[in-house]
């Protein structure tokens, strides 16, 4: 899973988003500007994800032990673990903020586009991002100043499963035993709340955009309606993509640490470690 995340990564950040930034600047007559800044910041942001999250600190969960391995360049003694872990909290959240703005601002031109009611001003979007920036942030110092050794990590390092990772050339973060995430688990609540909270606003964007976009093709030519097929299922990945493979493995690697799976079959293990990886 380590070279399969190594492969994607370097392929995504050599090729996939300079294509997209090339994109983003020649085509500028294409765009409007708001969304145009709006998706560069995305970009911008999932290639520090991508350069931290999948190349210099790698982290891996060690189910059904409550803890990190974490490999990479950044992962190997250089920097003390409380650093490490505020490494892998910014690249974790570093991608929030600019895609809840971009999904507002698609939003807005769809809205004023079919002269719906419901859309959001730039005063309400900047608070918006403001609260989201602030409930981030939290979630960032949280992940950072919690992620912390257990006191008993000398026995948990002796465990063979974890004892086989550490002869690794990586940093082991250790929790707890399964199903004890000690202080960690606050973050987990911190988390919850946060998605809570955030979440429901993107979906409900992006499901009001696609009913507008839908129902209101019918005046348009065909190609103008091809193009506001494909905005809609643009809205439609977005949302997907951030809920299946950010929110769920999030929520997931720190759920099943709180939770003690040591019952569990060992091929689920198997499968489950690389699988949120």
């Amino acid at each position: 899973s380590f070279c399969v995340r190594k492969i994607v990564a370097i392929a995504s950040l050599l090729v996939l988003h300079p294509i997209v930034l090339y994109l983003l600047y020649t085509k500028k007559s294409h765009m409007h500007p708001s969304i145009r800044y709006a998706y560069t910041s995305e970009q911008v942001s999932l290639i520090i994800n991508e350069l931290f999250f999948s190349l210099l600190v790698i982290p891996y969960p060690l189910f059904p032990f409550a803890g990190l391995y974490c490999e990479g360049p950044l992962a190997r003694g250089s920097l003390p673990k409380t650093d490490l872990m505020f490494v892998v909290g910014f690249a974790v959240v570093v991608d929030v903020p600019s895609f809840i703005l971009l999904i507002m601002r698609m939003h807005t031109a769809t809205a004023q586009a079919a002269s719906s009611r419901i859309w959001l001003g730039n005063t309400l979007q900047v608070i918006i991002m403001v609260m989201t920036t602030i409930a981030v942030f939290v979630n960032w110092m949280a992940f950072g100043s919690l992620a912390r050794d257990a006191s008993y990590y000398n026995q948990l390092a002796q465990i063979p499963e974890i004892a086989v990772v550490s002869t690794r050339d990586g940093t082991n973060v250790l929790f707890g035993v399964p199903g004890d995430l000690g202080v960690f688990r606050i973050e987990l609540y911190l988390l919850l709340v946060t998605v809570v909270l955030c979440l429901p606003l993107p979906a409900f964007l992006s499901a009001h955009a696609r009913y507008l976009i839908a129902n209101g093709t019918m005046t348009l030519s065909e190609r103008a309606q091809q193009a506001q097929e494909r905005l809609s299922r643009v809205f439609f990945l977005q949302i997907i993509e951030f809920v299946f493979f950010f929110v769920s493995p999030l929520v997931a690697t720190l759920g099943l640490m709180y939770m003690d799976i040591r019952h569990w079959p060992d091929w689920t293990m198997a499968i489950l470690r690389p699988l949120i990886v």
